[in-house]
């Protein structure tokens, strides 16, 4: 197989370098490539049959590189961008958001897309961190493989999350036998550290319970806790705060280590918008699909609307019965333990949906947004993660026919990668 040359035009929606090739001009993805990088190496078919170069090495740097100031890059997947100038990090996520609207959903060629505040540096450090237990140490895997990087610093993380990551690294030796990976969070106020353990099956209940309070002994740690055969073994303070529906209540909790957003001040600025995209009043009913701990209907309800949160993650559930028992305020919130397009179509034969939030997880909702396309809400409000799945629920739901985009937004919520956050909103005409 003969190497090429090849120069990088852009950056792809799962954060590759994108060439052509020079013969054919066919698409070929340049793995840690940046735009105006010169690579050279071997192109063939990867497992998803697109071109990819293989065993490239970077000849030549593009104006947007700059130095890593990591040691572990480019090995390390946690930042795939981290050598992206911010400025042009930002274009890039805007741009691939609006091509996978046009491309997929039918959006316009102008449709705009608002790079919304606080991004970059300005969203802080991620207060959410998954790494895996490998050979005695913490460690990120690397990207597109399943070799990994021990974990030594990473400034991508919040002071505090990073002090006592780096803390139970050097301690995890002295740990109980049976951890496989650490869920960790940080509160709000960057003062709590609690740790979601994830135990190898043969773990004894007496070794998980031994493992759950050894880590209270590593400082900075502040909980740990862990499900076995479908109970939670806890130790310490488990459940924290100023992670979820900020700004409504400081008495709302969500476990360490559950999903949560990993920037509190991105978050607020999400949850802010939500608030005022659906602009429900009282008595409005509000559907709110794959709630979690109640992050979004929590701050919507307050507003006087009738609020039905779907939650089918046995945990996040839980968080989200606990919160919406503590709920006080002109609204009504219900929490209810179905899949989100079951719940959607129950509220519809009560009355007129006002609104549904759509968060989903990262491969999208099908099922819940040909419900939606069924029960007809005035206004969806959705989140999403990744572009193309996010357009293409959209499309499903109507968009371009019975709905019209009346907003587009992303917040850069992952400094460092090609990640973010997504805000698309939708109205149904008259």
């Amino acid at each position: 197989m003969t190497a090429v040359s090849l120069r990088v035009i852009r950056l792809g929606a799962g954060g590759d370098g994108v060439a052509r090739h020079p013969e054919d001009d066919r698409v070929v993805f340049v793995p840690g490539g940046l735009p105006g990088d010169l690579w050279r190496g071997q192109v063939d078919r990867g497992a998803g049959g697109a071109l990819h170069l293989f065993g490239g090495e970077r000849l030549q740097d593009g104006q947007q590189r700059r130095p890593a100031t990591c040691a572990a890059r480019p090995r390390c997947g946690g930042c795939d961008w981290h050598e992206l100038l911010p400025s042009a990090a930002l274009e890039a996520k805007r741009m691939i958001v609006i091509e996978a609207f046009r491309r997929i959903a039918g959006a316009a060629p102008e449709i705009p897309c608002t790079i919304e505040a606080p991004h970059g540096a300005a969203a802080g450090g991620r207060h959410r961190v998954a790494l895996r237990v490998i050979d005695g140490a913490l460690c990120y895997s690397e990207r597109r493989s399943n070799r990994s990087v021990r974990l030594d610093r990473c400034a991508a993380l919040a002071p505090g999350l990073e002090a006592a990551m780096v803390a139970l690294n050097g301690a995890i030796a002295g740990l109980p036998a049976g951890l496989s990976e650490v869920h960790a969070s940080l509160s709000g106020d960057g003062n709590t550290v609690a740790t979601r353990l994830i135990v190898r099956r043969e773990t004894t209940d007496e070794g998980v319970r031994r493992l759950c309070q050894a880590m209270l002994r590593v400082p900075g740690i502040d909980g740990a806790w862990t499900d076995k055969a479908g109970r939670s073994v806890e130790a310490g303070q488990v459940h924290l705060a100023g992670l979820i529906a900020t700004g409504a209540s400081k008495k709302f909790r969500v476990r360490g280590g559950n999903f949560h957003q990993s920037s509190p001040p991105v978050n607020a600025a999400m949850v802010a918008a939500a608030r005022a995209e659906v602009g429900a009043g009282r008595g409005d009913l509000v559907v709110d699909l794959h709630g979690g701990a109640g992050n979004f209907g929590l701050a919507i309800a307050p507003s006087g609307a009738d609020v039905s949160i779907a939650e089918i993650d046995p945990w996040a559930y839980e968080d989200l019965a606990r919160n919406t028992a503590v709920f006080r305020g002109r609204g009504k919130v219900r929490a209810a333990a179905l899949p989100g397009d079951q719940l959607l179509l129950r509220i519809a034969k009560r009355g007129a949906v006002r609104a549904v939030v759509f968060d989903p997880p990262r491969i999208g909702d099908p099922a819940s947004a040909r419900r939606i396309a069924e029960v007809l809400p005035q206004t969806v409000v959705a989140f999403g993660c990744d572009p193309a799945t996010s357009a293409r629920d959209f499309a499903t739901m109507g968009m371009g026919g019975v709905y019209r985009l009346t907003r587009l937004s992303l917040w850069d919520a992952f400094p460092g990668t090609h990640h973010s956050e997504i805000l698309a909103v939708l109205e149904r005409g008259s």
